[in-house]
């Protein structure tokens, strides 16, 4: 054990080489990538009386927060005066000629198509009193990698170990070990006889998803785009799927879906403990939300083959999650996920979780894709559990998501079948912007649009006699709302059924919309 002197002085060292470490891997990064990629990191100091003063955690984590924030809005302050200048200096070209440029870029597309449903990442530890060789006239992500000691492979159904960029190291390569890390269980269970021997079993990776092209469907579907210039002009099975693609694969309008999810207050419960602000609480418990995003809410994508096969599944951190792919496949993700943590935490009200999803054009910048997710989000977080659904610019809180489902699901199918008319759901959106025309105030549940949705129904009733039954139970279930809804029920959170009846149909219209 570790006196008090040379523990402090252990902990400063300690802090010292790990962040050499990563200002080392910071400068690979802006070299490697030529300032594309950078790395901003922050830490903060534990001193004994943050374990002994209530609150003093809390200040840490703060602390920490206020490190990071810093670090992210001044990157080039930790670099010397050397660094500053060769990137600030001005250049008449780029650092990378164009075509060099491009190389680097399909070679770590390539990577990107070997890593995606790879079995295993092979890293070879290279000798590094051996001379580097020399730079490649062509980068590679091999050469990329060989700065940091190693040479990698990756193994798996599409990814052949002859693979010109996954080829064995060479020859005259010293690999003192190689690492092999089993990137799923499944393949634990399969090791081949190359690698039947001693590896690291304990590497979890944060598991993601990837659609890749496998049936004639997914054939059929991009030869319908095959002459658009920015999609893949020649997919191959086991390539992952282009974001054209899967709105392609869309029910109704061809649209990409973006769902973006966060355990709501978990970064609070972290900042203050649990139990009198016990640090193994606070980790134990992030370790189990990580658990859960990467693991357990994954087989919510998984667990149907038509609908893994059309979702980009990425885990981003220990209580974010983000989706990307067929967008009528997202709000029914969402409750499922929804109702698994609340199986997984047994129903434990301190834990919500919040979702937003956005619609947009399959060849629309990601990042403004994501940030509308996120103002969805966002607005969904403004309930006071803070467990609700953003969608289509309107919030439903979990417990009325289940009706909202088979809501739409009723509409959906009695428009197409024929059972009922398009102008009901035309009849249901105008009805809920007169509801949200309503003047603020004690009777908002009410007001002209019940009497005018009541007149609009019992003609078109008298005018279809196949929707009868549908419509009065609308009819029926919009008076009886007035009843029991009341004032007691805060507006705008699906709790209305006016409030999901609007959304349900204008959802059920996106399903039933065709495009060329």
């Amino acid at each position: 054990m570790l006196s008090p002197p040379a523990w402090h002085h252990w902990r400063r060292t300690h802090r010292r080489l790990a962040g050499s470490r990563w200002d080392e891997l910071g400068r690979w990064l802006r070299e490697s990538f030529q300032g594309r990629l950078s790395l901003a990191w922050g830490s903060s100091t534990l001193r004994d009386e943050d374990f002994l003063i209530d609150g003093s955690f809390r200040q840490a984590w703060s602390r920490l927060d206020d490190a990071m924030e810093q670090a992210r809005l001044n990157p080039f302050a930790g670099l010397s005066h050397d660094e500053q200048v060769a990137i600030f200096q001005p250049r008449s070209q780029p650092s990378l000629p164009l075509p060099l440029a491009l190389t680097l870029d399909a070679s770590l597309e390539t990577l990107g198509g070997l890593l995606h449903q790879a079995d295993y990442l092979l890293l070879h530890h290279l000798d590094p009193t051996l001379a580097p060789p020399a730079r490649s006239a062509e980068p590679t992500w091999q050469t990329i990698a060989r700065p940091l000691g190693m040479h990698l492979q990756v193994c798996g159904p599409h990814a052949p170990l002859d693979h010109t960029d996954n080829c064995p190291p060479d020859p005259s390569d010293r690999v003192l070990w190689t690492t092999a890390l089993a990137l799923h269980d499944e393949a634990l269970e399969k090791l081949p006889p190359p690698l039947d021997r001693p590896m690291v079993c304990q590497f979890r990776p944060i598991r993601t998803i990837a659609p890749t092209m496998k049936t004639n469907e997914d054939l059929q579907a991009w030869q319908r785009l095959r002459l658009h210039p920015k999609v893949e002009p020649h997919p191959q099975p086991g390539q992952a799927k282009d974001f054209a693609l899967l709105a392609e694969q869309s029910r109704g309008i061809k649209r990409l879906g973006v769902l973006r999810l966060r355990l709501n207050d978990l970064e609070r419960w972290l900042r203050e403990g649990i139990d009198g602000g016990k640090l193994v609480h606070a980790v134990a418990l992030g370790g189990a939300f990580l658990d859960f995003l990467s693991g357990r809410a994954s087989q919510s994508c998984a667990g149907d083959s038509s609908t893994v096969e059309r979702l980009f599944y990425l885990p981003i951190t220990h209580d974010r999650l983000d989706i990307i792919g067929s967008w009528n496949l997202l709000p029914d993700l969402a409750y499922r996920i929804s109702s698994d943590l609340a199986t997984y935490t047994g129903g434990a009200p301190s834990f919500g979780l919040a979702a937003g999803i956005s619609l947009h054009e399959p060849l629309s910048p990601l990042r403004l894709a994501v940030e509308a997710a996120s103002s969805e989000l966002e607005r969904a977080s403004t309930h006071p559990d803070g467990a609700a659904l953003g969608w289509l610019n309107q919030v439903t809180t979990w417990d009325n998501v289940s009706d909202l489902l088979a809501l739409k699901q009723e509409l959906y199918e009695a428009v197409r079948r024929g059972t009922a008319p398009a102008d009901l759901l035309s009849l249901c959106q105008h009805l809920y912007q007169n509801y949200r025309q309503t003047p603020q105030g004690g009777h908002l549940f009410y007001g002209p649009w019940l009497w005018r949705g009541e007149y609009h129904l019992a003609q078109m009733m008298e005018a279809r006699r196949s929707a009868r039954p549908l419509i009065g139970r609308i009819r029926q279930r919009l008076r009886d709302g007035v009843m029991r809804e009341g004032t007691l029920t805060p507006a705008s959170e699906g709790t209305r059924y006016i409030e999901r009846l609007g959304l349900a149909a204008r959802w059920a219209g996106l399903e039933l919309r065709k495009e060329q």
